[in-house]
């Protein structure tokens, strides 16, 4: 289990766009791993009050060990830090072959289509949910690795409810895993599901609130999210509701603007006069966006150093 004592979180107290928590510290001593949301993870403790003893302009640096708050932010932030814990004070063999809750949960995720049992190994197949998936390379592309009573179990996509995702919403905010979001979001959306997508996606903006996450770390979300309200766009389009279309249209160039800003990639205008986009796949920025020197952060779990 991690040692809190090595951890600090940085706050900033401006409206300053970016801070480099690294250079910030690296005088303090070892920097072990640098988490989302401003947590810094020492290789001592003696570093950690170092860091917290700094005077640092705009920048407030809180113990976490001393903030119950500030706790359950870090454990939502890195989960795998303290389920650690679990394996040094194994369950009995009964209770970590079979436990109840992991089952009871699966059950209500399996639907009517094609039942799939979690202690299945795994071996290859032809799912019908996706042609893609025939490769077995891109077999993994239909699984996730999930952490659940202090057990790792596989998820098979497949088994998801096609048209309500609550159920692996609830799961998705248990298990506090932001890869995991996305995962589950474009599996709906490549099965020609954009509205269960949208759910997951704006579900999993709702769980991110209270962790003051910046929206630069957020743009791949919000990428996701102008997919979907395109893909939607379309099938109203398709209905004959131009109203509707021309609504999801709007709000997917909204999400485009927290990606690239008033840079926003060229729209077409379809013969019936509603705004679209051309292609579901995003164009490169122009020139102007690059001189601006800003970037898309990249959506994953943050690096150890």
């Amino acid at each position: 289990m991690v040692d809190l004592t090595t951890l600090v979180k940085a706050e900033k107290t401006t409206s300053s766009e970016f801070i480099n928590l690294r250079r910030l510290f690296e005088g303090c001593g070892e920097i072990r791993a640098i988490h989302a949301s401003g947590f810094v993870e020492f290789a001592d403790a003696r570093s950690a009050e170092r860091a917290i003893a700094l005077n640092i302009n705009g920048v407030r640096v809180f113990q976490v060990a001393s903030s119950s708050r500030l706790v359950e932010q870090y454990r939502k932030v890195n989960p795998s830090a303290f389920a650690e814990s679990s394996r040094q004070h194994p369950a009995d063999e009964k209770s970590r072959r079979a436990p109840a809750s992991t089952n009871t949960i699966f059950r209500s995720l399996k639907t009517t289509q094609k039942p799939v049992s979690s202690h299945t190994p795994p071996q290859p197949s032809t799912p019908v949910a996706s042609p893609s998936s025939v490769i077995a390379p891109k077999a993994s592309q239909n699984r996730i690795l999930i952490r659940l009573c202090g057990e790792i179990v596989t998820l098979d996509l497949t088994s998801l409810p096609s048209e309500n995702p609550t159920t692996v919403i609830e799961l998705l905010n248990a298990t506090h895993d932001r890869g995991n979001w996305l995962i589950v979001a474009a599996y709906y959306r490549r099965t020609g599901n954009p509205k269960g997508a949208k759910e997951v996606m704006t579900a999993m903006l709702d769980a991110l609130k209270e962790l003051n996450i910046p929206e630069n770390d957020l743009k791949p979300a919000f990428l996701l999210l102008s997919g979907c309200e395109t893909d939607l766009a379309k099938i109203e389009k398709l209905k004959g509701d131009s109203k509707q279309a021309s609504e999801h249209y709007s709000k997917g160039e909204k999400w485009l603007r927290k990606v690239y800003g008033e840079n926003l990639p060229p729209f077409s205008q379809e013969s019936n006069g509603v705004s679209a986009l051309n292609n579901p796949v995003i164009r490169p920025p122009g020139p102007d966006y690059q001189k601006n020197g800003t970037r898309v952060a990249i959506f994953a779990r943050p690096k150890c150093a």
